[in-house]
């Protein structure tokens, strides 16, 4: 019989990828699925002394087996969209949710479909949001042409430089 340690590892925030719900009831439905499986391709593959195969077929079981028993919990990431950089529009916030969302289709069913169809997505939102920011930094670099305290503060805002480095700066 085979023992798994179901303790989840202590961890930051959890992203939508690996969120699982792991309620007793949904362990109970892993260990039962685990059970009922037929097993003899893995030990046949083992008594060949092929591992690699017994692997596969093995890690094939077991995550069909996970990803049937814990479904991903997205409702813990849900919410309230916050803007992280000033020029990410709404629009941009709601296109960023659907790349990722298109992404977990990706991963939990890697069709060639789905790969494409957020390929594509990925692609076109990248295209435009470099064009927000573009937009939104030219913007702002013309509020600021006359002063030249607040052109270099953008500058080291755009390239991340903290207000350490400008004080260092004979």
């Amino acid at each position: 019989m085979i023992q798994f340690d179901f303790e989840s590892p202590k961890r930051g925030k959890p992203n939508l990828s690996d969120s699982g719900n792991f309620t007793e009831d949904n362990k109970n439905k892993f260990r039962e699925f685990l059970s009922v499986q037929d097993w003899s391709s893995v030990t046949a593959a083992c008594n060949d002394g092929n591992v690699n195969k017994a692997y596969d077929h093995f890690m094939t079981i077991y995550k069909k087996a996970c990803d049937k028993s814990f479904p991903p919990n997205l409702s813990r990431n849900q919410k309230k969209l916050v803007l992280k950089q000033p020029w990410m529009t709404p629009g941009l916030l709601k296109a960023s949710k659907k790349k990722a969302q298109l992404y977990l289709k990706v991963v939990r069913h890697p069709t060639s479909k789905n790969k494409s169809k957020f390929t594509t997505y990925r692609n076109k939102f990248k295209t435009i949001r470099l064009k927000a920011e573009k937009s939104y930094y030219a913007i702002e670099f013309v509020k600021c042409s006359n002063y030249l305290k607040r052109t270099w503060s953008l500058i080291r805002t755009i390239t991340n430089m903290g207000e350490q480095v400008a004080e260092s700066i004979p």
